[in-house]
């Protein structure tokens, strides 16, 4: 008798990384994805970690963090499925003052979440590299966190209803942006003139290249089947070479320093109440 492999209803993004997953030509006859449509995939965080509306989903790593530190029940897959450049999601009006990290102390900054993960990696980062004081930083957010309950810090206030976090950056009622793409807002500019420089400058200087989304899966399913977990691995692993071109390495030898460094922005951030290991975000593999 052929086995019937198991189904798991599954939430993750179109990148060129999983469209072997999605479309079919990475397979597995143990697990088959059923895989549920959410665009774009930020959308699918928020249900997955207080209802569990998913087998499987992508999550943002902070997400994640905080979700764990709130003891939901979801597993980590050690992949990387998104990685984006922190400072080049950092933007200003064309006309801005603003060209230097320290000129941002006593400015008032938009972000979609104050647990954005973009967001904690720019706050840590401009105060590790160039010693900003985040104390001196205000945070106009456009939603709450993904994981109910979490109540942002005093320095964050909500936007008003119905503004945007592009439109209030050109209208001047914020000094600059996080988490905005470039390609999307070609009348803005990044703060920095030479974002990615600074930012490779960074990576040279820690080892660390910053990293956004991973792989989770129900802790149920983990119990009940532990395979599961080095199965989605593989599966991710596989996608990733069938794709080709550059991508983040998986695993969480690779990733640790990295994971390491943004639990500590999390609680330096207020948005964990202490520093968690990758060993505690991640099942073995």
């Amino acid at each position: 008798m052929v086995a019937v492999p198991h189904t798991y209803t599954t939430a993750i993004g179109s990148y060129p990384s999983t469209r072997p997953l999605k479309d079919g030509h990475v397979t597995s006859p143990r697990i088959y994805l059923d895989h549920k449509e959410v665009v774009p995939a930020n959308r699918a965080f928020r249900p997955m970690v207080n209802q569990l509306a998913y087998d499987v989903s992508e999550l943002a790593l902070v997400t994640l963090m905080l979700a764990k530190a709130c003891e939901r029940p979801i597993v980590g897959i050690p992949v990387v499925l998104m990685q984006q450049s922190a400072y080049a999601m950092l933007l200003v009006r064309q006309d801005s003052p603003l060209h230097a990290a320290r000129q941002l102390e006593g400015c008032t900054i938009g972000v979609r979440s104050y647990t954005q993960t973009t967001g904690t990696w720019l706050r840590g980062m401009l105060h590790d590299q160039f010693g900003v004081d985040l104390s001196a930083l205000r945070w106009i957010t456009f939603e709450a966190a993904h994981v109910d309950g979490f109540v942002d810090p005093p320095q964050a206030r909500r936007a008003p209803t119905g503004r945007t976090l592009a439109g209030m950056l050109r209208d001047g009622e914020i000094d600059a942006a996080a988490g905005l793409e470039l390609s999307e807002h070609p009348d803005l500019r990044t703060l920095f003139d030479n974002a990615r420089d600074v930012e490779d400058d960074w990576i040279r200087r820690t080892g660390v290249r910053p990293i956004n989304h991973t792989l989770v899966v129900k802790r149920e399913l983990v119990l009940e089947n532990p395979w599961i977990v080095g199965e989605l691995y593989n599966l991710v692993v596989e996608a990733k070479r069938h794709a080709g071109g550059e991508t983040p390495p998986d695993g969480l030898e690779p990733n640790r320093r990295a994971l390491t460094l943004l639990a500590r922005y999390a609680f330096e951030q207020q948005i964990t109440p202490r520093t968690l290991t990758p060993e505690e975000l991640f099942a073995t593999v």
